[in-house]
Order: C-alpha cells, then structure tokens, then sequence
C-alpha cells in the first residue's frame, strides 16, 4: 500500500509534529491556508471516505481533533503576543 500518511505516522517521511497518543497524530500542512493549519490523523490506516467508518473510530479522531486544537489555540495566541 502507498499511502503518505502511513509513511508520515512510520516515520519516513518528515512532518512537524505538534501532537499525538497512542491512535492518532496531529501535525502542521505542508499547504496551509491559514496560519496554524494542521492535519489530523489516524496511526491505523483506514480509508479516507469519511462517513464509511465505524462510528467509534470517527468519534475517536473527532475527539482527537478537538484536543489538538484547544492546544494549538494556546500555542498561537502566545505567539502573537
């Protein structure tokens, strides 16, 4: 399987990290569109439709996502300071 987000989680290809846990991994977009932007993602492969995940694993990496950003927030506001 070819997949840069498994390769970004192995560790192969760089990333800045900026969180994760033992399921997921937050870092910065190569691509921003705004400043701050990051991708969150599962450490697990698993398709990228969405809505064709099991409940538990989407909840999981909402939740996730929240985390990452009541971090980021502090992190940002700080350095506009």
């Amino acid at each position: 399987m070819d997949c840069i987000f498994c390769d970004i989680v192995k560790g192969r290809v760089p990333c800045h990290k900026i969180w994760e846990n033992d399921e997921h991994l937050a870092f910065l977009s190569i691509f921003p569109n705004i400043k701050g932007f990051s991708v969150v993602i599962t450490k697990e492969h698993f398709s990228s439709y969405a809505f064709g995940q099991e409940d538990q694993i989407l909840t999981k990496l909402i939740l996730a996502t929240k985390k990452v950003e009541h971090c980021h927030l502090y992190t940002t506001e700080a350095a506009d300071e």
